[in-house]
């Protein structure tokens, strides 16, 4: 069972092979499904582009707003901004 829900805000840690994603962006969970037996998140800021497509949660980290971003390569420094790509 996935914790993920919609509003959820997921910072992608693997934008391989993906090229609406960008690693270090900050995106909004839209909804939350299944690929195959995988969950799969829809992405409030691909929806134009991928309306009816999602991407494996386990590109993913998922964030909440004041806590410590742990378990990713990205600089725990930064000041995070939702939808803004703080990626180097």
């Amino acid at each position: 069972m996935s914790d993920w829900q919609a509003g959820d805000l997921a910072l992608c840690v693997n934008d391989q092979d993906a090229p609406l994603l960008r690693k270090g962006r900050i995106y909004t969970v839209r909804i939350v499904g299944s690929i195959g037996d995988a969950t799969g998140l829809a992405l409030i800021e691909t929806e134009k582009v991928k309306p009816t497509g999602g991407f494996y949660a386990s590109r993913f980290v998922k964030i909440t707003p004041g806590h410590k971003i742990t378990g990713s390569e990205v600089d725990q420094k930064e000041p995070w901004k939702v939808g803004v790509s703080n990626a180097r």
